[in-house]
C-alpha cells in the first residue's frame, strides 16, 4: 500500500478558486491521499 499523504491548504476569502483547487487535488495521478483545508476567519 502506498504511503499515505496529507495536502493541508491554508484558505482565507477563496470562494472564487476552492473549487478549483479540490479538482486538482483530486485529479492527481497519486490516490492515497487526505486533503485538510483549514480557513482563517474568511468573510466570503
Amino acid at each position: 500500500m502506498e504511503p499515505l499523504v496529507s495536502i493541508i491548504t491554508p484558505m482565507f476569502n477563496c470562494s472564487k478558486v476552492i473549487t478549483a483547487t479540490i479538482e486538482s487535488v483530486k485529479s492527481q495521478s497519486y490516490k492515497n491521499w487526505e486533503l485538510i483545508l483549514i480557513d482563517d476567519a474568511s468573510t466570503d
